[in-house]
């Protein structure tokens, strides 16, 4: 199994052969690829801001709220910044980028600094115990991502193969039924 910034494969070492994948759609076309595919969820992206932020009252905050300030992205190549890109540019926003990084903990944390604001995935929402940040929902409407794991039907499906997608599906069941903070 690797690692890419756009997704998680499973397949050969060389990786000339794709077993499957999970990943933010994105808006990618896979669809009319010869794939089996299942869609795990859609999950909300969340804006993160500096504790004592100007938007940290505000008991509604849009898209329009957002137009200069500094936004913390992560680099280009990685699905999650065209979705937020995307979404904010559905409402004619331009997020002012001033500063990228490869991980999403390092995004909390320029947060933290003061350095900008940002949108976080849900799951990454819920395992951040930092006092630091607040997480707020946009509205009126929220953006999302979809969490997709696709494979190739053709080829031979081994037990390890349908045990490691069942367990995925598990795990994202296992979450959304999980308590959120």
């Amino acid at each position: 199994m690797r690692h890419s910034s756009r997704c998680w494969m499973w397949g050969d070492e060389m990786g000339e052969e794709l077993d499957g994948s999970v990943f933010e759609s994105g808006g990618q076309s896979w669809w009319s690829l010869p794939i089996a595919n299942g869609a795990l969820e859609c999950e909300e992206l969340f804006l993160v801001l500096p504790k004592g932020h100007a938007l940290e009252s505000r008991r509604r905050i849009a898209t329009g709220d957002l137009e200069g300030e500094r936004f913390i992205m992560l680099d280009e190549e990685h699905c999650l910044s065209d979705s937020i890109l995307t979404f904010c540019r559905q409402d004619a926003t331009q997020p002012l980028v001033m500063e990228r990084t490869s991980q999403l903990m390092m995004v909390q944390e320029l947060v933290s600094l003061g350095h900008g604001v940002s949108m976080i995935p849900a799951m990454v929402k819920e395992t951040d115990r930092s006092k630091k940040r607040v997480y707020r929902s946009l509205a009126p409407t929220r953006p999302t991502r979809r969490i997709c794991m696709v494979w190739d039907d053709r080829r031979f499906h081994s037990r390890v193969h349908e045990a490691f997608r069942e367990r995925v599906r598990e795990a994202v069941r296992g979450r959304k039924k999980a308590p959120r903070r």
